[in-house]
Formats: C-alpha cells, structure tokens, sequence
C-alpha cells in the first residue's frame, strides 16, 4: 500500500512539473508561428527537448568582442606621421601598440640601427628614452637625428614608420658661447645673465622679447633690453620663466625662438600678520608664507620646514601644537606653512619663528602672539578740502579701551597727538577706527595705537595725507625747527582742540600793527 502512494506522488510530481513547462515555451514558440508557413508545429517532444538545430538557451550574459581579444593579433593604434621640428627642441614618436601577448616585443629603429628593445635602450645616444606607452622621446633633437624611426612589434613583424624632419632654427638665443635655442638653462641667484637673440647671417629686423608670455621692456625687475639681448644684472627668483623672441618681419607667423630660465634660490618668507592677539584659552594660528626652489627637477617640497619659540623646535601635538604645510593651495595660490596654538595660556605668548630651509640656504619669520591689540592696518582715507577722514581696522579679542593718532607735519620729527573716536566693534574681535582731522596745507604723517586691557598696541605704519591749498596747488614744505613748532591747526574727533603756532601768532601780531597804523590818522592821534 505504500509503494503505491509513493508511486502515485512521483506521478503527479511529473504532470505538475510538464505543465510549468509547456504553456511557456508553447507562448514563446506560438508567437513566433505563422500558421503559412510549410514548417511542422512544434511537437511535445521539441518543447521540453528543443530541437537538435535549435540555439541552447542558457543563463550566461551574450558575448562581447573583449571576450574574442586573446584571439585577435596585435596592431598599431596610429598612423604613420611625418615631424618636422627645429634643431634644440624634443621629440615624441607614439608607437600605441595594442592587443599585445606575454610574447611581443616592441623594438625602435632608426633605418638600420637598433635604438630599443622592449624597455631596454641600446643606442648609445644619451638624448633617446622611451616613454610609458613605448613612446620614442629625442630631447635637444639635431640634424644628425633627422630620418625614419619604425616601432616594431616582434614576432608578427608588424612595422609602423615615421619620418622625422630637424631644421637649423630662423632664429638662435645664445649666452656667451652656449647655444640655448629651445632648449633650457638652471643658473644661481646673484649672477649676471645675458640672452642674445639674433637671425642666421644677421640682419635688421627687430627683435621683441616676452617672458611668460607677457612683453619685456628695460626697468622691469631690472632687466635691460638692447640690440636684441636681454641683460639681466642680478638674477633673483623674479626672473625665473620662459623667454621668447621674435623676429617682427610683418609675417603672420614670424620667426621666434624660446629658452626656459630656471633661477636657484634660496628661501624667501613672507609675513603679513606680525602680530597676533588672542585671549586665554583660544586656538591661535601663526601664518608663513615662502618661496623656495633648488632646481628645474626638484619641486618646493624639498625644502624643510619648521617652528621654534624661544629657540626650541616645536613638534605636532594634539593637545598644543599642530603644523599644517600647503593646505588649500587654492586660496593661498602660493606655499605656506601655519601653526596652531590650541588652549592658550600666558606661557604660550612670546615670539615664535617659521625657518624654511633647501640646499642654498635658509630664512626665517618671526610672529608675535600676543594680548595687546595688533598694530592696525590703514583701510581708507577721503580728503575734502582741508578736511580728511581716515579709516583703520585693528584685531584685539579684549575690549579697547583707547586710540590715539600722532601726526606730524612733513619736515618735522616732532610728533603731536590727540584721542581718536571711539573704535567700533564689527565682530570676531575686529575694530574699526575712524578719525577726521582739519590739517593746513601741506603733506602730513598719521599713525594710530590702541590699547586694551592688556597695554598699548604698536603703532600702525605712517600713512601720508597730501592737503592742497585753496586754489589746488600742493604747498612746499620746508623744515621747521622743534623749538619753534608747538602744534599746528587740527580739529575733530572727541577731545581735539585748536592749537596754534608761535609763526602764526607772529603774523597776527603784524597784521594788527598794520590795521593800528591804517586807523590812527582817523582818530587824529598822530
């Protein structure tokens, strides 16, 4: 009895799985049917089997041409060119070699000559290298260079040919005796540099100089032009860049000529913030800039940099000190180096020092940090008549509590002084300064200090004010002696005051003994 439940099960198993079957292939296949065609209608056989001439349907994805690639045979993914460049410039041939087995071999030649075989170069000719893609490289190419150079694919045979052309150059730079036409040329700062530029055989035609594409004139960076030379005196880290002359003939191309200057300098830095106030407790960040380079091949990252403070060299630590090189390159378009001072406390205030050094020698930055408030900067200045107002921006994280401007008259040493309005605060420890002074004519120094909580700042740098007279001529200054100078005209701003001069009460005193005299014959007095 239970051999025949078994057997009815694997019975019906059977029927359920010929009818999944069936109606699917039969849809498929009945689609496909044209009830004119001579054919035969699929037998039950052909759908569960498929017929011997029909495809096999299976899940693999169709077949790409990559999947052929191993059968295809190597070839040139370039066409055959002909060059022609002038003597003392570099030379690139592709090969583009494709489809290549662990059995090819890539081989240059040059008619007869074997120059490479696979990365190997055999030439004896420093001047020829290859590149990533099998590319043939001639650097300062020549006449002698001149010919067909065929990439070769081994064992096929394969060929690809091109023919290169060198021609002498219309024109040539030369420095003393040395050919530098295309070509390039490192030299140290602080020596003298000449590039003369002149035509095969000689002739009058002008030559113009541009250096990174911008024209060259006599007086810039110290350069000279004359008779077609550049004469550099002093080469410092302004001159580095690329030369070119040019032959101005009137044609639409005219004949030129290049030479790439690369100047070995040592480090140069820049600072703009000396001073840099924070509080207690603050994350301070000490700024550097520099400039440095030892050669052509070597990049910036060469030079070695570091901070110190109090001659001891500071290293990252997350709780203190952190030293971050040449972030956001986009912003600061030049190298640079900043150091964050985090949880300041008073011992933390002093000088510190950014030393950047490469093979030609060093250079260092002092940055102050500081609780008094930083020198301010001058922002703006309107004169009207005898009337100025000038704007300075300061930072200070404290409160300030009082400004000052000193002015002097131009000829003079003698500074007087007089309190500024009082500051107004724009955020994040920024300040602005405003004053207006009423000045005599004539050309003046102002300078301003601020003082917090902590002291005084450092005066700002003097700006100059050029006050006319009344018809709009500048009056000249001439030097007055200390002992005679008390103070000079000025008002405006709280606590200004008139002042007056000794010579200008002289003057009062003779115009009033001229009206004296003018009226006493009408009083009959005399």
């Amino acid at each position: 009895m239970e051999y025949l439940k078994l057997l009815l099960l694997l019975l019906v198993a059977g029927i359920v799985s010929s009818a999944k079957i069936r109606p699917t292939q039969a849809t498929a296949d009945a689609d496909d049917y044209d009830p004119y065609d001579d054919g035969e209608y699929p037998s039950d056989d052909d759908y569960l089997y498929g017929d011997d001439d029909d495809p096999v349907l299976t899940d693999d994805k169709p077949t790409a041409l990559s999947d052929f690639a191993d059968l295809l045979p190597p070839y040139f993914d370039v066409s055959p060119m002909q060059k022609t460049v002038v003597v003392g410039e570099t030379v690139t041939l592709p090969c583009n070699a494709k489809n290549l087995k662990d059995n090819n071999i890539i081989m240059w030649q040059n008619q007869t000559q074997s120059l490479t075989q696979g990365r190997i170069v055999l030439t004896h000719r420093s001047r020829i290298s290859l590149g990533k893609n099998f590319e043939l490289q001639i650097s300062k190419a020549d006449q002698y260079d001149s010919g067909p150079y065929s990439c070769v694919i081994l064992p096929q045979g394969l060929e690809l040919v091109h023919y290169l052309r060198v021609v002498e150059a219309d024109l040539y730079i030369t420095s003393g005796d040395k050919d530098l036409t295309n070509g390039d040329i490192v030299v140290k700062e602080g020596v003298q540099l000449e590039f003369r530029c002149s035509k095969p055989g000689g002739d009058n035609t002008e030559i113009k100089w541009s250096r990174n594409g911008e024209r060259v004139t006599s007086g810039l960076n110290g350069i000279q032009v004359q008779n077609g030379s550049i004469i550099i005196p002093k080469v410092d880290h302004h001159h580095h860049g690329l030369y070119q002359c040019i032959a101005d003939n009137g044609e639409e191309t005219p004949p030129h000529a290049w030479v790439d200057l690369t100047v070995m300098y040592k480090p140069i830095i820049g600072i703009k913030r000396h001073y840099v106030n924070a509080a207690i407790g603050d994350t301070a960040e000490l700024y550097c800039t520099y400039h440095a380079n030892d050669a052509k091949e070597m990049t910036d990252n060469s030079a070695s940099i570091n901070w110190s403070k109090e001659r001891t060299l500071l290293k990252n630590n997350e709780n203190k000190y952190e030293i971050r090189n040449n972030e956001n390159m986009e912003a600061y378009k030049v190298n640079h180096t900043v150091l964050f001072v985090k949880k300041i406390d008073s011992s933390d205030f002093g000088e510190y020092e950014c030393i950047v050094r490469n093979k030609l020698g060093s250079d260092t930055g002092k940055v102050h940090l500081i609780q008094e408030p930083e020198p301010a900067h001058f922002e703006n200045k309107t004169i009207e008549g005898r009337r100025a107002t000038i704007q300075w921006l300061t930072k200070s994280k404290q409160l300030l509590s009082e400004a000052v401007l000193d002015y002097r008259i131009h000829g003079s040493e003698r500074w007087m002084t007089e309190t500024i309005s009082t500051p107004q605060h724009q955020g994040s420890g920024s300040w602005k300064l405003q004053h207006q002074v009423e000045l005599t004519p004539g050309t003046w120094h102002v300078r301003i200090k601020t003082r917090n909580i902590a002291g005084w700042s450092k005066f700002s740098k003097d700006e100059t004010l050029v006050i006319e007279d009344s018809q709009g001529d500048k009056v000249q200054n001439t030097r007055i002696p200390n002992d005679q100078l008390q103070a000079a005209s000025i008002g405006g701003g709280n606590g200004s005051a008139t002042k007056t001069t000794s010579f200008v009460a002289l003057g009062y005193s003779i115009t009033s003994l001229l009206v004296i005299s003018t009226l006493v014959p009408w009083f009959g007095l005399c």
